[in-house]
């Protein structure tokens, strides 16, 4: 993959600005093979998402699974932050697990992804493009940790998510809807970082996919409740 390309592609990611046009013909195991240096090219990675976890979209992509992606340490924002506002951006309820430096499962946490992608051609939109651009990684932001095993007790008696913009709910959908749940989703998450011979760390985050659907990245003070995991709030600013 030619360095110049990624390196206007990182830029592009870091900037929000147009994605640049993609060579055509680039595969999904090319797109695998020179994501990590996009990647660094934008800056320290805080662990990895799944996406395209859709079966639907998939089928639509020529996919027979999600495929993975990976979060920048530069995008975490805190509870409570106000986002400015972007509007090829969307919200997405998701399943964090943080893990120990041999993979194990340590913790479970709601979390928030703010994806953006701004493909400049229609025409570019294909899986591997989106393995490429990591497959919209930008923002994402943390409620509280729970301990995994008792996280995932809380979780059962519970598993709805709910997304409410001014008081208004916006979304529920249920919590295990990606990849039957986050302990599924994690081990296959595992099983394809090893096979990509990507790094675990101690506290590397995992991102489990979108639960329900992704949601216009519209202005308004945000809460997503998920039950006995508790919640999160931010705002997106006006235009």
């Amino acid at each position: 993959m030619d360095d110049a390309f990624m390196t206007e592609l990182a830029q592009a990611i870091a900037t929000h600005s147009p994605l640049p046009r993609f060579p055509s013909g680039i595969t999904v195991e090319q797109a695998y093979a020179g994501q990590p240096a996009v990647s660094r090219k934008v800056g320290p990675t805080a662990g990895y998402k799944a996406g395209i976890t859709n079966e639907l979209i998939q089928r639509k992509l020529g996919l027979d699974q999600p495929q993975l992606g990976h979060l920048y340490r530069s995008g975490e924002q805190p509870g409570g932050a106000v986002l400015a506002h972007r509007p090829h951006a969307a919200i997405e309820c998701e399943l964090g697990i943080i893990v120990d430096a041999q993979g194990q499962p340590c913790w479970i946490v709601p979390a928030l992804e703010f994806v953006h992608l701004r493909f400049t051609a229609p025409e570019d939109v294909s899986a591997a493009n989106l393995v490429m651009c990591n497959l919209g990684a930008d923002q994402f932001m943390l409620g509280q940790p729970q301990p995994w095993l008792s996280g995932l007790e809380a979780l059962m008696e519970s598993s709805t998510i709910q997304l409410f913009r001014d008081n208004q709910l916006t979304q529920q959908a249920c919590a295990l809807s990606s990849m039957n749940g986050p302990e599924e989703a994690g081990e296959w998450m595992l099983d394809q970082i090893q096979n990509h011979q990507w790094p675990v760390t101690e506290g590397t985050l995992l991102m489990t996919g979108t639960c329900g659907d992704a949601i216009p990245f519209q202005p308004g003070s945000y809460r997503a409740d998920y039950g006995p995991l508790g919640q999160i709030e931010f705002s997106i600013a006006p235009v």
